[in-house]
């Protein structure tokens, strides 16, 4: 959980790996909601772009449901 205290645009998207690496669930979904409060801005990282594909896949399904909640 210390990790959460380092979310920022930069790092969310490592941060979130970590966590998925870990099975970190807490840290995860605080990342994961970082990330959609933030999307606009982390789409474009160098950190998203070279995200684990799995994680890609889970933010998108998680932007989808928020949409269609």
């Amino acid at each position: 959980m210390a990790l959460s205290q380092f979310l920022d645009i930069e790092s969310a998207c490592v941060i979130l790996e970590i966590a998925h690496r870990f099975n970190a669930a807490q840290l995860k979904r605080l990342s994961f909601e970082y990330i959609l409060s933030n999307f606009e801005r982390i789409r474009t990282t160098t950190a998203f772009i070279e995200l684990h594909r799995d994680c890609i896949t889970e933010i998108l399904s998680a932007a989808v449901q928020r949409i269609n909640s």
